[in-house]
């Protein structure tokens, strides 16, 4: 009995028609209800007996046609039936003769208010643009900033903005001679990765030019002076070309130029052709020409000088010397080939034999006398000086070599027997060093002392009874250390003792990466100080105190462990108070207890820990089962509270990589209380990584001899939320107050339920329902209101609006026109009994009050009427339940 009214007029009547009439649509409606009882009772083809006929899921052949109709909605929604597309757009553009091509066509801007999501279904999730178009695609905000456009004719994707790599990767395809290029817009190659295995390098077609200013500082690569420059390479460089620099070459490499049985030469700098130097050349090494060319003419030789030629040592010619000009020889010279002199000579100057023979007898040398030799001056030996007289030196005397004044040894002095001397010292600012390849023996006669001195003052001293101190400076340090070990021993019957001198400046410091005090085996060890005994550890090193058995710190009075100043452990005697406490580092305190079988035992009644972040750790009994949860809290009642009344208190529980178990007995309940503002309680699972939430219900299994656990709310990893009622239960949404509602669809649909008191007045009609709509958002509502018409009979409206805010224009529904623009497209009423003209008059009525082109409530008004009977209520109370979907602010 549904009658559709909308396109004409906003009332749904039951008025009563002549009986001929009433007779022929009684008749007609009977004969629809036996085909439609046929229809769902009679299966048609794809459909099995019993099953109720959807409409979604009827063959073609239902209708007698090849395909569904087509649908138009108010001229801007239409839905070709035969393909199923969807358009939004004009009826001129989108009708019967031009159906959409697509799936779904927007003629228009689109705005979305959520996520576009390709889930592959049908495996076609792929972003498809029109071809041969400069700006297929454009992406750009609201202040028409251009980002990226999709160029379709040129087959280019344009970024028009800064790309901000946040993943700090650029991958490039893998094994490719270009598997990533970087070319001009012509399509010239500028910069080419060839990411091909074992090839991987970059490519670079035109000049690299580095503006960075930054000199290179040092002589090497190594090191932070090295790597301050514009350019850095821990490997080599290949120059293809010309190289050229305007400021220091300098070659960090030592490697010393060297050559070869074969005339083969290495160095640091090998130039494969000739070398050109405009300016001076300083070479601190040797000068080695292996060009092997005689100069027999001026102009030629492997060495050829232009200008003159200073050379500050000895000059030795291999073959023959030719002079020019007049040659002076103003110092030595030297004959190698032999000098004969007939007579005797006289030399004013040196006499110098060139004979190379080594001295090895005294017969066979390269100078020979056959008696002694005076020399009234100095004698220098370019070689070694041996005597081969044996005489054993056994005192000053008496020696197989003496001299009557002192000795000088520029160098290493060698001894194989026993040096005895008075005393063995060097010149004021030299240094002494007494080294041995194996054992070094300092030995004394029996009942001698034995002194280290500094200046006068012992620093290692021996006394005749063998006493040994070791004495540093006033204000200075005595350090043992160095090696695997350093050890302080005494035999075991005696002590070993570090101890603190008066003063106080004096103190005792062991220093070592590790420190061991042992005694002997069982003996205990005592370290015990006149004053206070300080144990540190610098750098930010830890101090550690370990024991195989009991570790025991006793104080007389107070026992206090600090960390940077904060005490994190003190124990006082007078009142045996015991403190923990924690350092604070920021904002952060931590303070953790730890120990497997960790107990805390005694009268704990007044045992307080305190923190802003504790942490204990546990496994417990529960019913004869062990519940490792890292935490047991056990009594008959466990409080476990953060008690300061401000936002900043909380208690949290963790599990990481296990379970949280929370569990009693009987009842376990979560609650939040606060004197002053709100409280709350929330489920929290995941951080890095989403969690997943469960709501569970557990029961006793009679048929499987076991507990099972039956989820009721589940929220995914992915967050989809899953409801799941017992077998034969109700999911039910209750909302306290006269108004419940419902909100569901992020805020895109939303239902009400409330009661209203409906009456009979045109001129007044009850709003039943409001909607709140931005400018160009629109809505579909519907309607059901039920009441009691006069006499207690039942009635019922349904009714539904598709309601657009159009700034006052049509279709938007209006009141003050003639006839109104309801915004009805459907409805339907029933009156059971004998009062059939009992209508509901119905209408939406804009709130233009602030304008007609700003956000406004669109008004559902509802009022009695009837064709002349008197039998509409003049009020009736009635239920209202109202839903909407679309775009909208509110419903209320």
């Amino acid at each position: 009995q549904t009658r559709s009214r909308a396109a004409r007029r906003a009332r749904v009547s039951m008025a009563a028609y002549p009986a001929r009439a009433m007779a022929s649509r009684a008749l007609t409606k009977a004969a629809a209800l036996l085909v439609a009882a046929a229809c769902l009772l009679l299966p048609v083809a794809g459909q099995s007996a019993g099953e109720i006929l959807r409409v979604d899921v009827l063959p073609p052949s239902f209708y007698g046609l090849d395909a569904r109709p087509n649908w138009n909605a108010m001229g801007r929604l239409y839905v070709h039936g035969p393909s199923g597309n969807v358009a939004v757009g004009d009826i001129s553009k989108y009708n019967d003769t031009s159906a959409p091509a697509q799936r779904l066509e927007v003629d228009g801007t689109s705005l979305l208010h959520g996520s576009v999501i390709f889930n592959n279904r049908n495996g076609e999730s792929e972003l498809v643009v029109q071809d041969n178009n400069p700006t297929a695609l454009t992406v750009k905000d609201s202040a028409e900033n251009k980002y990226w456009v999709v160029n379709s004719d040129t087959e280019r994707l344009e970024v028009h903005a800064p790309l901000h790599v946040v993943h700090m990767l650029v991958e490039a395809k893998d094994n490719e001679a270009a598997g990533l290029a970087v070319t001009a817009e012509a399509g010239n190659p500028i910069m080419t990765f060839d990411t091909r295995d074992g090839a991987e390098n970059v490519k670079v077609a035109y000049p690299v030019n580095a503006q960075d200013a930054t000199d290179s500082c040092g002589t090497s690569t190594y090191g932070a002076c090295g790597a301050l420059a514009s350019l850095v390479t821990t490997g080599g460089v290949t120059v293809g070309m010309k190289t050229f620099m305007t400021g220091t070459v300098r070659v960090a490499d030592t490697t010393d130029a060297t050559v070869s049985t074969t005339d083969a030469v290495d160095a640091s700098v090998r130039l494969a052709g000739g070398l050109a130097v405009e300016r001076s050349a300083a070479i601190k090494g040797a000068l080695k020409v292996l060009d092997t060319a005689d100069g027999k003419e001026s102009g030629a030789g492997a060495l050829y000088v232009k200008g003159g030629a200073h050379v500050g040592g000895e000059v030795y010619f291999g073959k023959t010397l030719d002079i020019e000009s007049n040659t002076v020889v103003g110092g030595k010279l030297s004959v190698f080939y032999g000098l004969a002199v007939a007579r005797a000579a006289q030399f004013g100057g040196t006499i110098t034999c060139t004979d190379g023979t080594e001295a090895t007898s005294p017969e066979d040398a390269a100078v020979v006398f056959q008696g002694g030799l005076g020399v009234g001056l100095k004698i220098v030996a370019g070689g070694t000086v041996k005597t081969q007289d044996t005489t054993e030196a056994s005192d000053t005397a008496t020696a197989a070599m003496m001299s009557a004044g002192g000795l000088a040894v520029a160098k290493d002095a060698r001894f194989g027997g026993t040096v005895y001397a008075k005393t063995v010292a060097t010149n004021s600012g030299e240094e002494m060093k007494v080294a041995s390849g194996a054992s070094l023996a300092i030995s004394t006669a029996a009942s001698e002392a034995f002194s280290l001195k500094q200046g006068t003052s012992d620093r290692i001293a021996v006394t005749a009874a063998g006493d040994l101190t070791v004495t540093a400076a006033a204000s200075q340090t005595a350090t043992f250390g160095g090696g695997a070990n350093t050890m302080v021993t005494a035999a075991e019957t005696f002590t070993a003792t570090l101890s603190q001198g008066t003063s106080s400046v004096g103190k005792v410091e062991l220093t070592d990466s590790g420190v061991t005090v042992v005694s002997a085996s069982s003996k205990p060890v005592t370290i015990t100080a006149g004053g206070n005994l300080v144990m540190s550890s610098s750098n930010s090193r830890s101090v550690t105190l370990t024991s195989a058995a009991d570790l025991t710190a006793a104080a007389t009075d107070t026992l206090t462990l600090k960390t940077a100043g904060y005490a994190v452990l003190s124990a006082d005697k007078s009142s045996g108070a015991v403190s923990i406490d924690s350092v604070r580092s920021g904002s952060v305190r931590t303070t953790t207890v730890r120990g497997d079988g960790l107990t805390l035992a005694g009268d704990l009644g007044g045992t307080v820990i305190e923190g802003a972040g504790i942490a204990m750790t546990a496994c417990g009994t529960f019913y004869g089962a062990t519940q490792c949860a890292d935490l047991t809290a056990s009594g008959n009642n466990v409080a476990i509270a953060a008690t300061e009344m401000n936002s900043y208190a909380s208690v949290t529980a963790l599990a990481s990589g296990g379970t949280f178990y929370g569990i009693a007995a009987e009842e376990a309940s979560l609650q939040s209380y606060a004197q002053s503002g709100s409280s709350g309680i929330s489920l929290v699972s995941g951080r890095d990584n989403a969690g997943y939430i469960k709501i569970q219900q557990q029961e006793y299994s009679s048929s499987s001899a076991e507990y099972v656990s039956s989820d009721r709310v589940v929220v995914t990893a992915d967050g989809a939320v899953t409801v799941t009622t017992k077998e034969g239960q109700h999911l039910t949404l209750k909302s306290e107050g006269s108004v419940p509602s419902i909100v569901s669809l992020n805020a895109r649909a939303a239902s009400i339920s409330k009661s209203s008191q409906i009456t009979n007045s045109a001129s007044s009609p009850v709003t039943v329902a409001t909607i709140r709509l931005a400018p160009g958002k629109s809505v579909r509502v519907r309607i059901t209101v039920e009441c009691e018409w006069t006499g207690a009979v039942p009635a019922t409206l349904s009714a539904e609006f598709l309601i657009g805010h159009h700034s006052g224009s049509a279709p938007e529904p209006s009141d003050a026109v003639t006839p109104k623009r309801t915004g009805l497209t459907s409805a339907s009423s029933s009156v059971a009994g004998a009062y059939s003209d009992g209508v509901f008059e119905v209408f939406v009525k804009p709130d233009n009050s602030g304008g007609s082109g700003v956000t406004k409530d669109f008004a559902i008004k509802v009022y009695t009427a009837d064709g002349g009977s008197g039998t509409a209520p003049a009020i009736a109370t009635a239920a209202v339940i109202a839903h909407a979907e679309g775009t909208f602010v509110s419903l209320s």
